[in-house]
């Protein structure tokens, strides 16, 4: 295997993946956060870096899925290469098929989506050949399914998919308790990602926002004291 992510505690292979590395992943890896969890599911996991974020953690078992079969195998070599890989576990599966004997308190996603703009057409293809088996309503759908009454959901998407993932959630009745809305640099006028945490029962919403550089261009310093633990410097 080729193409690797070094992080301080861990290394994750990505070139067989159907969705690499990227920022949006190390970002809701690590604002993502669960009261005291037992258990972990990550959908559509792809090479597994948000489970691995998570191990790091919280010392819960986790619980990684993806329908694409290279995906679910570079994320089980990237878990038994980690030193948590007695809790991790990857299947390759449909999410719509998964059974689990108990439910899940914390359920994470970075789920594929189709933007013309962003990605070339090999890359389009592939998105959306995905998409057609993990789209937001199963997404929605099987959080229901899967949790226990008290667990959250997160997700990142660009504002346009969250608006198109909010109208799923109210549809599958779960409600938005908290968005981060993610801004470039600091000179940005609109955000480029939304990472959002949805849960079963109906609160107060709360939202923050994050600005990954400053004026200057350099990381600013709530993106580095976000990643401070996981980036190498």
């Amino acid at each position: 295997m080729s193409s690797k992510f070094k992080f301080q505690q861990f290394e994750v292979y990505h070139s067989q993946s159907s969705m690499k590395v990227g920022t949006d992943a190390i970002l809701l890896g690590a604002i993502a956060k669960f009261y005291k969890p037992k258990r972990i599911l990550d959908i559509g996991c792809g090479s597994g870096i948000l489970s691995l974020m998570l191990a790091q953690r919280y010392s819960c078992p986790i619980d990684a899925i993806d329908i694409d079969k290279d995906s679910a195998d570079e994320a089980s070599f990237n878990f038994k290469n980690s030193i948590w890989s007695e809790r991790l576990k990857a299947f390759h599966s449909d999410i719509n098929k998964f059974d689990s004997r108990e439910k899940y308190d914390g359920i994470i996603c970075n789920p594929p989506y189709f933007d013309e703009k962003t990605y070339n057409k090999s890359q389009q293809k592939n998105i959306a050949r995905h998409n057609l088996s993990l789209d937001f309503d199963q997404i929605c759908q099987n959080t229901k399914r899967l949790s226990t009454e008290k667990a959250s959901l997160w997700v990142v998407l660009p504002p346009k998919q969250h608006q198109n993932f909010t109208f799923a959630a109210t549809r599958n009745v779960l409600f938005l308790k908290k968005y981060i809305l993610i801004f470039p640099h600091k000179n940005s006028t609109e955000a480029s990602l939304v990472i959002s945490q949805w849960q079963k029962e109906s609160e107060e919403i709360y939202m923050e926002k994050l600005f990954i550089k400053d004026k200057s261009g350099e990381p600013s310093h709530e993106y580095k004291e976000l990643t401070k633990t996981y980036l190498l410097k």
